[in-house]
């Protein structure tokens, strides 16, 4: 019964590298359930910022390609 709470062990901490990887985060027995946090208070922050800077990017795009059509047009 012991090997299988190893084995699940081992299986949970394998994944939560694999997933620390992909986040850009490492996590380990020592890890702070508040640092976990703040990590995804901030990840959430920045998720958030995305769209309104995503935005600005499109506008500029098309203000590029309106000039572009003008230019041109003359």
């Amino acid at each position: 019964m012991m090997e299988v709470g190893r084995s699940a062990e081992n299986a949970f901490y394998a994944f939560l590298e694999l997933v620390s990887d992909v986040l850009r985060f490492k996590v380990n027995t020592t890890t702070k359930k508040e640092d976990v946090g703040n990590h995804f208070k901030s990840l959430g922050k920045k998720l958030g910022e995305a769209p309104k800077e995503l935005e600005e990017v499109a506008k500029k795009a098309e203000i590029g390609e309106m000039v572009k059509v003008f230019h041109q047009k003359i």
